[in-house]
């Protein structure tokens, strides 16, 4: 008899240790969830107004110079205004991309943080599988918000920068610095679009968990 109380006194020590070291990892992960995805938002969200601006004010602001506008313009010259026109175009578009990203972002941080906050008060445990694969996306979007650190100041400041000087004789440098602001934005808008699709199946994984 007591045999059978000492096993079983075992038994509810072991379990109750286990659920301890299940629920304790749980929390810790979700704290670590909560954590990176809004370290993530942070930097997606970058992108405000003065950004928007620093785009649609991209203009040839000495077309009306008339110091520029009586010279004869070779077909060189009007093809690169052309391009001018064409690449500041691409990249209002890219930005509008990049804006409609981070828009998903920020509803799905939102949401995936509800979700954990809830596990972690409900004291829910994960699946052992799952436990795995949501460390596993928290490391990934970890990495790609570095490379957004990364590529930060690449683009909308150089556009800054050069605003106010966008001349006919500087326009070959101008469609240079175009082609490789687009560059980096065609980068981040990538790895935001990855982050989405990290977000998107971690959220999916949580909500399995959720009462219906």
């Amino acid at each position: 008899m007591k045999k059978g109380k000492m096993i079983l006194s075992l038994f509810v020590t072991v379990m109750a240790l286990f659920m301890f070291v299940s629920c304790t990892e749980n929390s810790s992960l979700m704290d670590s969830l909560i954590r990176a995805s809004n370290d993530f938002k942070a930097i997606s969200y970058s992108y405000d107004s003065s950004d928007s601006e620093s785009i649609n004010n991209i203009e040839l602001t000495s077309l009306s110079n008339t110091e520029y506008y009586v010279v004869e313009l070779s077909d060189e010259g009007v093809s690169d205004i052309i391009q001018f026109n064409q690449k500041r175009l691409e990249l209002i578009a890219i930005h509008q991309e990049i804006l409609i990203e981070v828009e998903n972002i920020q509803v799905l941080v939102a949401s995936i943080k509800d979700k954990a906050q809830l596990i972690k008060d409900s004291e829910f445990v994960l699946l052992e599988d799952d436990l795995a694969s949501v460390q596993t996306k928290i490391e990934t979007i970890v990495l790609y918000r570095e490379g957004l650190l990364e590529t930060r100041g690449l683009a909308y400041q150089r556009i800054n920068d050069f605003r106010g000087s966008y001349t006919r004789e500087n326009l070959p440098e101008v469609l240079v610095m175009f082609d490789e602001v687009y560059e980096v934005l065609e980068y981040r808008l990538a790895t935001l679009r990855l982050g989405v699709t990290e977000f998107q199946n971690i959220e999916e994984i949580l909500s399995d968990y959720m009462e219906s």
